[in-house]
């Protein structure tokens, strides 16, 4: 009797299995789209919309996605505004512009539901999704014709990592409960390490479109700024310790200016903060509970050392050299030092009074920097030449011969696969 009880409960399980979101194959919805002898995986599909939806995620949590009601009163608005202009045009003076509120805070609607580009949240996702699956394929296609082959040593690496990580991976992101399988995220994970592939047999050293740091030096000088500078923080401090600042930085600018050497500065600069900091910690450590032995003190100056961020053993240009993309100085910088920077000359000591800041800086070639080159070629190359790289992509496949599977699209939606209940 318990056997027969154990068979129908196996059997009960399996059936819910195939019923389920995971228990795809028998209605041919196990993969999502196909070209020529390649098929790609609806456990591919659906991580992408997993991933889509984190995007979407995010893009309301910026006020990108809009209250359905209110796209809809604001299309109506801008479509009645049109007619008025019209009007206007042959010498109507009507107005017939309606002005409607929209009251949506307390309402809470789901994300896929909510309006982007013109779209639900829901079809946003599937198309995003469906353009990666698209990519995929190109790349796939493209890495076999050119006969390229995975660096073992890196698939390898991704696997273990992967194998390593997937426990939490899989709880953070339910997974295999939504139908995507460790192989599925290994899958895409290879894509993506098959296209920086292709990528390097093009734009890579010997590739046949190969950037040559000649190019790389030309980029930089157009799109990236290099300074050397020091820097007295006033943020916090007193009226008096400004002034006592202030009297330092004109020193220091006026040294600068009338030629003596930038790095000898720096690092009389650098000893002299450094110093001051350390002279204040042991007054705290002399104060603070009468810790006098000599471990106490150890520490508390060893902290003081981290948090200055004055480490001598360290290489100096780290410290005192900044090379960054000029649209992103705002992110280096405050507003009023990097626009004192983007203005400045090459090799021109130039001293900035910013609210929170004095510097004192040299603006340098950023392309005379042939360690930062070295480190940073693949990012640079790939910041050259991605746009270039996804245009070539569309060519690589004739797009009408791929396939869409309508069973597995229309099976696995976002709403189907309660993604909006993650969060």
């Amino acid at each position: 009797m318990k056997r027969k009880i154990k068979i129908v409960l196996v059997l009960s399980l399996c059936l819910g299995l195939l019923l389920s979101f995971t228990g795809c194959g028998n209605d041919g919805s196990d993969w999502v789209a196909s070209y020529k002898d390649q098929k790609v995986s609806v456990g591919v599909y659906i991580r992408y919309l997993i991933d889509e939806y984190n995007n979407l995620y995010i893009k309301d949590l910026t006020g990108e996605l809009k209250d359905p009601e209110e796209a809809k009163a604001k299309e109506e608005k801008s479509s009645e505004t049109d007619d008025k202009n019209k009007k206007n045009k042959i010498g109507s003076s009507e107005d017939q512009t309606i002005t409607k509120t929209i009251n949506t805070k307390d309402k809470k609607i789901s994300i896929l539901k909510k309006i982007i580009d013109k779209k639900t949240g829901e079809q946003w996702m599937i198309d995003e999704a469906k353009e990666k699956v698209l990519t995929d394929i190109l790349v796939n296609n493209k890495f076999k014709d050119m006969n390229l082959k995975l660096d073992e040593e890196k698939s390898s690496f991704l696997e273990r990592n992967l194998t390593n990580q997937w426990d939490a991976l899989n709880e953070q992101e339910n997974f295999e409960k939504k139908g995507v399988s460790k192989e599925s995220v290994l899958e895409t994970l290879l894509t993506q390490l098959k296209k920086k592939e292709i990528f390097n047999a093009y734009y890579g050293e010997g590739g046949e479109k190969e950037v040559t740091e000649d190019q790389i030096k030309s980029y930089l000088r157009d799109n990236y700024n290099k300074v050397k500078y020091f820097s007295f923080e006033l943020h916090g401090l007193s009226e008096e310790e400004k002034e006592t600042k202030t009297e330092l930085y004109k020193e220091f600018l006026s040294r600068a200016q009338a030629g003596e050497n930038i790095d000898d500065l720096i690092k009389e600069f650098d000893k002299k903060e450094y110093n001051e900091e350390e002279e204040e910690e042991n007054e705290i450590d002399e104060s603070e509970d009468n810790m006098s032995s000599e471990n106490e003190r150890y520490d508390v100056e060893s902290s003081s050392s981290e948090e200055s961020g004055y480490d001598h053993e360290t290489d100096e240009e780290d410290d005192t050299v900044s090379i960054f993309k000029k649209e992103k100085a705002s992110g280096e910088f405050s507003s009023d030092v990097a626009e004192a920077i983007e203005k400045a000359s090459l090799n021109q000591v130039t001293g900035v009074e910013g609210k929170d800041e004095l510097v004192v800086f040299i603006k340098q070639d950023p392309s005379d920097s042939p360690k930062y080159i070295e480190e940073n070629k693949e990012t640079l190359i790939s910041e050259m030449k991605d746009e270039e790289f996804e245009e070539e992509m569309k060519n690589w496949v004739d797009k009408s011969e791929i396939k869409y599977n309508e069973v597995a699209i229309n099976k696995y939606t976002p709403s189907r696969l309660k993604l909006d209940k993650k969060r």
